[in-house]
């Protein structure tokens, strides 16, 4: 079609998946968009809102296909024509017809590139924990030595109450497997690396997990060790220890409290518990594992 411009996102920008989208109040209250369906057409107020969600939900990313039947839908109008057709003018503001034949939404476009981007990046970092782990299963089933992993105690810090606390709430949260949207709040709270600051000095009365928490390569390790992949279950992690209210929140060691957490994630995908008596090294508990699992099984 000439004469229209481009579309404002990539035709891959895919952000299905997510049960958010980033909603600006102050821009949006003060907004000429929201003052006209205040005034004029309340509905068409919320069918603009209902058309930004759906926007967001659609490839490419922030665009809606240009028909009035299947928009009437979408809008929440279904078979009310006429009343779509009233609306129409105020829930489409701020869309604009593009080459493709489709409307995009300028600023909702434009949040949606940075987060596209920003999901780009995740995914790499994923693939590339992945990776590791596949080497690192492939190394045990040939009878290789794990690589020398630094681990501390794992309940340093960390009383017995805190320990069956959170073995109970965790098992509930996990069985949950909100795996998504776990992962686009972890990509979307900020675009920095991973690695964060190093740890302060540990507080005496605890602390609640830091906003910018995530794994260090030494808490990536333990997990690893564990035959877990980091950077799955760090948002796992962090999410549920966010959510969780009063003192139950706050934690004197995180670090602690993250090795916890893998080994009961560990032990609960099929991993061996401790025998009583001298504790082992969560790398002597993994190789029984493995030893179990795949016995004296060589590979093809």
């Amino acid at each position: 079609m000439t004469g229209l411009p481009a579309p404002l996102t990539p035709p891959d920008c895919d952000l299905r998946g997510y049960d958010f989208m980033p909603f600006y109040g102050m821009r949006y209250f003060r907004s000429s968009s929201y003052m006209q369906a205040a005034a004029k057409n309340p509905r068409a107020g919320m069918a603009a809102m209902k058309l930004w969600w759906e926007a967001w939900s659609q490839v490419p990313c922030g665009s809606l296909p240009d028909d009035d039947i299947e928009l009437g839908m979408l809008a929440d109008f279904g078979t009310d024509q006429k009343g779509w057709a009233k609306a129409k003018e105020i829930a489409l503001r701020g869309f604009v017809k593009c080459s493709d034949g489709r409307l995009y939404h300028k600023e909702l476009c434009e949040i949606a590139l940075d987060k596209f981007d920003l999901r780009l990046k995740s995914d790499e970092k994923r693939e590339s924990d992945r990776e590791r782990l596949k080497a690192w299963r492939a190394k045990q089933k040939d009878g290789g030595k794990q690589a020398n992993i630094e681990t501390h105690p794992e309940t340093q810090n960390e009383t017995n109450d805190e320990t069956v606390s959170e073995t109970q709430d965790e098992t509930r949260f996990v069985a949950g497997k909100r795996v998504e949207s776990r992962e686009i709040i972890s990509s979307l709270r900020s675009d920095t690396p991973c690695g964060p600051p190093a740890r302060s000095k540990l507080s005496p009365r605890g602390s609640r997990l830091p906003v910018d928490w995530a794994p260090t390569d030494a808490d990536r390790a333990f997990a690893l060790g564990l035959g877990l992949n980091p950077t799955d279950i760090a948002p796992q992690f962090a999410d549920f220890w966010r959510a969780k209210a009063g003192a139950g929140g706050v934690k004197l060691d995180w670090a602690a409290t993250w090795r916890g957490w893998c080994r009961r994630d560990a032990e609960k995908r099929g991993g061996p518990k401790p025998s009583s008596g001298k504790p082992q090294s969560p790398l002597s508990q993994q190789f029984e594992r493995m030893q179990r699992q795949y016995g004296d099984r060589t590979v093809a």
